[in-house]
C-alpha cells in the first residue's frame, strides 16, 4: 500500500514544470513572481514538455533560431533562441529583480548598489557577519579571496545557506579596492550573449571583465549550445588569466549531469577545478555535527 502523502496542487505544478523545462519554481503560489507564475500556467498541468522552437515561458511556436555568439577574437558558437519578445519583460524582471537602470550612481559602489538585488543589500549592509542560516566559515573565505595569477573560486552546496550572500558581499569589497566584478545569473549569462551576438564588442566584457561571477550554474540544464558557449568563455578567461566564480548547488557526476552533453560537461567540470579554489558550503546539519 502506497502511504505517501498526496501532492498538493502547488507541488504538483512546481515539479511539472521541473520536469517540462528543468527550471524550479516555489510551490507555494503566493510566493512566485509574474515569471514563475507564467511557467506554472504554461507547464504546471504536467500535459507537455518544452521541445526546440517553442517559448520556455509562453510554449507558443517560435521557430528554431539561431544566434551566433562571439566567444573569442574569431570563433562563433550557435545559440538557440529560447523565449519570445513578448516574454522578454516578465523573464528580465525576474532575473533583475529592483534593478533601477535610470538611477544615478550616487556612492563608492555605484555598480553595486545598481546590480546587487534589494534584499541582499539589507542584509550585507545591516550585518557584517553571514546571516544565521549561513555556513559562515566558508563565507569568510570567500571574502578573503582576491584575484591571484588568473585563479578563480568555485562555491559549492545546496540552496539557502548563503552562496549567494558570499558572492554579493565579496562584490562589494572588490569595488572598495577599485575592481569593478560582474556579477550575473547563468541563465541571464546566455541570454545576454545571445541579444548581444550581433555587435560582438558588446559581448566581449564578459571575456575581458577583471572579474566575472556566474551564480546558480546549473539551475537550468543547459543545451548543447549552452554548452559549448560555457566551455569556450571559461577557457578564454582561463588563458588570459581572468578569474571567474561560479556558484552551483551541484558537485562532481550531479553537475556533469546538468549539461546535455555528458563530455563537454566533464570538460567543463574539469577546467573549473583547474582553475578554480573550492570552497564547499554545508547546511546547518551538516556543521552542527562536525
Amino acid at each position: 500500500m502506497n502511504s505517501a502523502k498526496p501532492k498538493s496542487h502547488g507541488e504538483a505544478q512546481a515539479a511539472n514544470v521541473n520536469a517540462a523545462i528543468g527550471h524550479t519554481i516555489p510551490a507555494l503560489p503566493s510566493q512566485r513572481d509574474t515569471f514563475e507564475a507564467r511557467l506554472a500556467q504554461t507547464w504546471g498541468d504536467g500535459l507537455r514538455r518544452w521541445q526546440e522552437g517553442d517559448c520556455r515561458v509562453c510554449g507558443r511556436n517560435i521557430g528554431l533560431e539561431y544566434i551566433a555568439v562571439g566567444v573569442g577574437d574569431a570563433s562563433t558558437v550557435d545559440v538557440l533562441v529560447t523565449n519570445c519578445a513578448q516574454c522578454e519583460e516578465v523573464v528580465s524582471a525576474h532575473y533583475h529583480p529592483g534593478r533601477d537602470l535610470t538611477r544615478e550612481d550616487q556612492s563608492m559602489h555605484p555598480r553595486w548598489d545598481k546590480d546587487c538585488p534589494p534584499a541582499y543589500q539589507r542584509a550585507i549592509l545591516a550585518d557584517a557577519a553571514a546571516p544565521t542560516h549561513c555556513d559562515a566559515a566558508a563565507s569568510e573565505r570567500v571574502r578573503s579571496w582576491r584575484p591571484q595569477q588568473g585563479r578563480g573560486l568555485v562555491l559549492t552546496g545546496p540552496s539557502g545557506i548563503g552562496k549567494t550572500h558570499a558572492i554579493w558581499r565579496l562584490a562589494r569589497d572588490l569595488e572598495d579596492d577599485g575592481r569593478n566584478p560582474i556579477v550575473i545569473s547563468s541563465i541571464e549569462l546566455f541570454r545576454v550573449l545571445a541579444r548581444s551576438a550581433k555587435e560582438l564588442e558588446s559581448a566581449k566584457w564578459l571575456l575581458r571583465c577583471g572579474v566575472l561571477v556566474i551564480d546558480d550554474l546549473g539551475k537550468e540544464r543547459l543545451s548543447p549550445g549552452a554548452c559549448a558557449t560555457l566551455h569556450e568563455l571559461i577557457d578564454e578567461r582561463v588563458s588570459y588569466d581572468r578569474p571567474t566564480i561560479i556558484t552551483t548547488r551541484y558537485n562532481g557526476p550531479a553537475f556533469v549531469a546538468r549539461f546535455a552533453e555528458p563530455e563537454l560537461g566533464e570538460d567543463i567540470r574539469g577546467r573549473i577545478a583547474q582553475a578554480c579554489d573550492h570552497v564547499h558550503f554545508k547546511a546547518r546539519e551538516q556543521r552542527e555535527a562536525a
